[in-house]
């Protein structure tokens, strides 16, 4: 089972660069050190880029010197064909017709949805697939930017918090090299605290999402899923978290 890490900062990359447990690091086509390829190869890392939730004309991705490329949209699947092609959860792959339908067209690996609870998981069969165990999921893809509308466009990406209607405190970040914005959960998922239960599904990779972590918080959380793939006891990241779908799924 390879660990992967999704790093959504330069902060984050180096975080995983520095842990040597990591197998795959992927960063954000628009967040990272664009000499990230390099980085990871020259420490034994394969390197992956993830890109844009929305593909349109103006977001076109060089994605040369990465070994795979995590694509959100079926444009991006026609667009890069004949690169090695992961999907990524949003892609549907609810059943294994779908998966395999997304194998047949161009991608070597599926990342399970987020939605399906771990009796669906297990009948969908992770042997060849990737599994997120931590991440702050987006909630909502959206073309109304937070930023511009309370401070005005300043073409600066970053972080705008909001309280929903519950009191909790949601992330919203605006991704300015595609003009759109990202709504995150306010917990993030962790499956640490049932690692026992990821084991016996056996995906092929399981995949850590950072977003709004710091260096030394995204260190700390990728130690947690490098200990408990190294066969140590392991906690939940010492914060409010979810197990989102995993114990329940879709009602």
């Amino acid at each position: 089972m390879n660990l992967n890490v999704l790093c959504n900062s330069d902060e984050q990359l180096y975080a995983a660069l520095s842990n040597e447990q990591v197998d795959e690091i992927i960063v954000e086509a628009d967040s990272t050190d664009r000499a990230a390829a390099r980085l990871c190869h020259e420490q034994g890392k394969r390197a992956g880029i993830a890109l844009p939730y929305i593909f349109r004309d103006v977001t076109y991705v060089s994605v040369d010197g990465f070994d795979e490329v995590y694509v959100r949209s079926l444009d991006e699947l026609a667009y890069y064909r004949g690169r090695c092609l992961v999907s990524d959860y949003g892609l549907y792959s609810m059943n294994q017709a779908a998966a395999d339908w997304l194998r047949d067209n161009g991608i070597t690996r599926v990342t399970a949805p987020v939605e399906l609870n771990e009796h669906e998981l297990r009948e969908l069969n992770l042997r060849d697939k990737e599994l997120i165990v931590y991440g702050h999921i987006p909630m909502m893809v959206s073309a109304q930017c937070i930023h511009k509308n309370t401070a005005g466009c300043d073409k600066r990406p970053g972080f705008t918090a909001i309280t929903d209607r519950t009191g909790k405190t949601l992330m919203a970040e605006n991704k300015c090299a595609y003009c759109c914005n990202l709504i995150y959960n306010a917990n993030p998922l962790s499956l640490a605290g049932v690692w026992n239960k990821v084991q016996k599904l056996n995906p092929a990779s399981v995949r850590v999402n950072l977003t709004i972590e710091g260096e030394e918080e995204a260190a700390d959380i990728i130690k947690i899923f490098a200990g408990a793939l190294a066969g140590r006891s392991v906690d939940d990241p010492p914060t409010d978290y979810t197990r989102g779908h995993f114990t329940r799924g879709v009602e």
